[in-house]
C-alpha cells in the first residue's frame, strides 16, 4: 500500500507540471540589464557647455574689449570738442583775471566775469570726465595719453581755482597800488622823506604783503616779491633822509641813484618772469593735441 501511494503522488505531481507551464519556464527569455546612452549624453552636454562658453566669451569680448572704428571716431570728436571747451575756459579765465587786475573795475563787473567763467569751467570739467567713459579708452596707448592729460589738467584746474580764490586780495592790492604811487610823494621837506613815502606807498605795500598769504603759489610769490621790493625801497628812503639831515650830499645822491635803479629793476626781476613762464607752462594744448593724434592713428 505504501508503494501504491507513492506512485499516486508522483502521478499527481506530474499532472501539475503541464505543457503550458513548461512553455512558461523554457520560452520566457532571461531579463537583461537596460542599456543607456549616458556617455553620449555626457559628451553632448560637454559640447553644449563649451559652445555656450564660447558664445559668452565672444559676447564679453565685444562688450568689454572690442573697439570699433566708430568708437575711435567718436572719441576723436569728443576730444576735439574738449579742445574747444578748453580754449573757451582759458579765455574766460583771462577775461575774469583782467577784470580783477583793473583798478577801475567795479564789484559787479568782476562778479559778471566770474560767473561767466565758472559756467564755462564746469562745462569743460564735465567734458574731461566724460572722455574717461569712451570705449576707445580701453586702448592702452590712448589711455596713457588720456592719463597724461588728466595729470596735467589737475595742475591747470588747481591754478585757475586758486587764482579765483586769490582774486579779492589781488584786486585790493591793485586798487591801492594804482592810487598810491611814488610820484605822489610830498618831497617839499627832504627831512620828512620816510613819512612822505609811508603815506604814498604804505597801503600798497601792506596789501602787497597780504598777497603772499593767498592760495595761488604764483600770486603769493608775486606778493612776497613786492613786499621785499617795497622794503628795500623804504630802506633807501630812510638812508636818503639820514644823509640829508647829516648834510652828506654824496651819500644822499648815492642812495637816490640806488633807489631809482631798484624801481627800474622790478619789471626785469627773474622771479617775476619765472611766474609768467610758469603760468604759460600750465597750458594743455600739447596734451590735448597728443591725445587726438594717438586716437586718430588707431
Amino acid at each position: 500500500m505504501t508503494k501504491d501511494k507513492e506512485k499516486t503522488s508522483e502521478v499527481e505531481l506530474a499532472d501539475e507540471v503541464t505543457d503550458s507551464s513548461i512553455d512558461e519556464v523554457v520560452v520566457a527569455p532571461p531579463k537583461t540589464p537596460k542599456q543607456t546612452n549616458k556617455g553620449l549624453i555626457a559628451l553632448l552636454i560637454s559640447l553644449g557647455v563649451i559652445g555656450f562658453l564660447l558664445i559668452i566669451a565672444v559676447v564679453v569680448y565685444f562688450v568689454f574689449f572690442h573697439i570699433s572704428s566708430a568708437d575711435y571716431r567718436h572719441a576723436s570728436g569728443q576730444t576735439k570738442s574738449l579742445i574747444e571747451k578748453y580754449h573757451k575756459v582759458a579765455k574766460a579765465s583771462k577775461e575774469y583775471m583782467d577784470e580783477v587786475a583793473d583798478s577801475d573795475s567795479s564789484d559787479d563787473d568782476i562778479t559778471e566775469k566770474k560767473e561767466a567763467y565758472k559756467k564755462i569751467f564746469r562745462d569743460y570739467q564735465d567734458g574731461v570726465n566724460q572722455l574717461a567713459h569712451e570705449r576707445a579708452m580701453r586702448n592702452d596707448k590712448i589711455k596713457t595719453a588720456y592719463d597724461t592729460l588728466v595729470k596735467k589738467n589737475k595742475s591747470f584746474v588747481d591754478n585757475i581755482t586758486t587764482l579765483e580764490q586769490s582774486a579779492p586780495a589781488l584786486h585790493k592790492a591793485v586798487v591801492s597800488c594804482d592810487k598810491q604811487k611814488i610820484g605822489n610823494m610830498d618831497t617839499d621837506d627832504l627831512g620828512k622823506l620816510v613819512s612822505a613815502y609811508d603815506t604814498a606807498i604804505g597801503p600798497c605795500s601792506e596789501n602787497a604783503k597780504e598777497l603772499a598769504k593767498v592760495s595761488n603759489a604764483d600770486v603769493a610769490k608775486l606778493g612776497k616779491k613786492l613786499g621785499e621790493y617795497f622794503g628795500v625801497m623804504r630802506e633807501r628812503i630812510v638812508n636818503m633822509e639820514a644823509a640829508y639831515k647829516a648834510n652828506d650830499r654824496a651819500k644822499f645822491e648815492a642812495e637816490y641813484k640806488a633807489f631809482i635803479a631798484k624801481a627800474k629793476s622790478f619789471e626785469k626781476d627773474t622771479d617775476l618772469t619765472s611766474v609768467q613762464e610758469h603760468q604759460k607752462s600750465l597750458g594743455l594744448d600739447g596734451e590735448l593735441k597728443a591725445l587726438v593724434k594717438v586716437i586718430d592713428q588707431q
